[in-house]
């Protein structure tokens, strides 16, 4: 075939390996030319894929800030009316919690430009785009240097998208849990153990892992971990309620008759703004 028109499959050989969708297929004079275009090509190629992985991504916020990188999610904003931009902007800010918020660092009205992308690359910045279009060559350069560009066209949802990237950001919250609780009965000083308080369980379970902390008319005397957990001569994983066992505590050096052993875990949940 001398020439191929619009719609017009034609068989193209030469090609080293499969080309991916949405390549271009360009027609040159010569070869010389052809390969001129091939390496510049392929030096893009190359640029693109070193600059794609470095910028923020909301799904990549909660990586970033457990190796430190990211104390404050930025963003830039355009819309399509004032009204829109100073509501959205006045709700995304409401989402910062004390030790970790939202910055806009900048906002204003119509499509997004390659000077809002540039913007977004030199401060770090995703770009919210309410109800507005991104420009082609902006989005172009977008792909290019890794910057993300998420368009919205309700305010909840943008909303919902940046409170889920905060919570991914947040610092778990450390909250205690009682297990159980045993009175101690009896004292026993064994060579190879230390003290170990006989006792019967009030409360819950004590297990063999626990962080415990010793109660002395209602006062924390002291707080440790379980060293020896025995049920007569067995060690066990744990102890129920209404059951006798013999507790030793790392480093305890003061243990009394009616003292109570409680029996603790602290959990990592995560905060809510």
């Amino acid at each position: 075939m001398k020439e191929a028109p619009p719609s017009v499959p034609v068989v193209v050989l030469g090609c080293n390996g499969l080309p991916l969708a949405g390549d271009k297929l360009m027609v040159v004079a010569d070869e010389r030319e052809a390969r001129d275009m091939s390496v510049r090509r392929q030096m893009v190629a190359k640029e693109r894929e070193r600059r794609a992985t470095k910028k923020l991504t909301l799904e990549e916020l909660y990586t970033q800030f457990e190796h430190g990188a990211v104390k404050e999610l930025r963003l830039i904003v355009k819309g399509d009316t004032n009204g829109s931009i100073e509501a959205l902007s006045e709700s995304l800010t409401r989402l910062s919690v004390e030790d970790i918020g939202v910055k806009i660092v900048h906002a204003g009205v119509g499509v997004v430009n390659e000077s809002d992308v540039l913007l977004a690359g030199t401060s770090d910045a995703i770009i919210i785009a309410f109800n507005v279009k991104v420009a082609p060559k902006a989005l172009e350069l977008a792909e290019t240097q890794g910057i993300e560009v998420r368009g919205y066209e309700i305010i909840y949802e943008c909303l919902s998208d940046v409170l889920k990237g905060l919570q991914g950001m947040l610092e778990p919250v450390k909250v205690e849990r009682v297990l159980g609780k045993a009175e101690v009965r009896q004292v026993f000083r064994i060579s190879k153990l230390g003290l170990v308080a006989g006792s019967y369980v009030v409360e819950g379970a004590i297990p063999r892992n626990a962080m415990v902390r010793v109660l002395r008319d209602e006062e924390v005397v002291f707080e440790g971990k379980i060293a020896s957990l025995k049920r007569f001569q067995d060690d066990v994983r744990e102890v129920q309620k209404d059951f006798e066992c013999g507790i030793g505590i790392s480093g305890l050096s003061d243990i009394q008759e009616g003292d109570f052993i409680e029996a603790y875990v602290v959990e990592e949940k995560a905060r809510i703004v």
